[in-house]
């Protein structure tokens, strides 16, 4: 049997991580980058080091969202690349740093491929928990992200699946819960994003906890900076739950 040496390296560089996180959507559209850096927030208020790994190839957004200037990266080399900070305590590792901003089209098993190298030469040197924002639905590529990651990351590893309340997209996940649990048989997060005070689950017992983030007819003003995120009813909610449900992440 030949061992890859880039799982190997992946172990390595996160040997002091506690925690990872795989933010996913059964579908596009939810809100699942923007909950991705709302929960690194409200993680790192918790004195927690986050890093984040944006793992969409094709179309990477959270260096938007951070505030983040590829070109003006400098590339900090230590045992591998360390993350730039774009928050206080919030690195983040993404793939235009390397591309110019540009895309990297690819199937799903070169996209793995890739998510790979990123992990064997990321190093999370001062990190806590790593939150991974994977590209929306469940294919392939995500499936093997979390067989992936049972592989490289030895602790807590629990599955963030972000919805929206309405019943098209809540019966998506009900119908994916196999699909994930064939590969993810550990405790899952369940966030339900734009929640308007109601709704009806038949699955809470597979998730360990439940989110629910309110609807913020503000919100989409509010991404211009992470401050005005920090602003927002949205996040002020979604950081309630975060630090009264401890428990949820640990």
């Amino acid at each position: 049997m030949i061992l890859d040496p880039r799982v190997e390296s992946a172990k390595h560089q996160l040997r002091s991580v506690r925690a990872v996180y795989p933010v996913m959507s059964v579908k596009g559209g939810v809100g699942k980058s923007t909950l991705t850096v709302m929960l690194s927030l409200a993680l790192r208020e918790l004195g927690l080091r986050v890093g984040v790994l944006d793992t969409d190839l094709s179309n990477p957004s959270l260096h938007y969202l951070y505030g983040l200037e590829h070109r003006k990266v400098d590339v900090e080399e230590d045992e591998g690349y360390v993350p730039p900070l774009v928050h206080d305590g919030i690195r983040l590792s993404s793939p235009v740093i390397f591309t110019e901003g540009g895309i990297l089209p690819a199937r799903d098993k070169d996209s793995v491929n890739a998510v790979l190298e990123l992990l064997a030469i990321t190093n999370w040197r001062d990190v806590d928990v790593v939150l991974i924002d994977t590209p929306p639905g469940i294919h392939d590529e995500q499936l093997r992200l979390l067989k992936l990651m049972s592989g490289v990351h030895t602790g807590i590893s629990r599955p963030v699946i972000v919805t929206t309340p309405f019943k098209v997209s809540l019966a998506n996940v009900s119908r994916s819960l196999d699909y994930i649990n064939s590969l993810h048989k550990g405790e899952k997060i369940l966030v339900i994003n734009k929640h308007r005070g109601r709704d009806e689950l038949s699955m809470q017992a597979s998730f360990k906890c439940i989110l629910r983030v309110p609807w913020d007819e503000r919100l989409d003003e509010r991404l211009v900076s992470l401050e005005e995120l920090l602003q927002s009813k949205a996040y002020a909610e979604l950081r309630r739950q975060v630090h009264s449900g401890k428990d949820c992440f640990f």
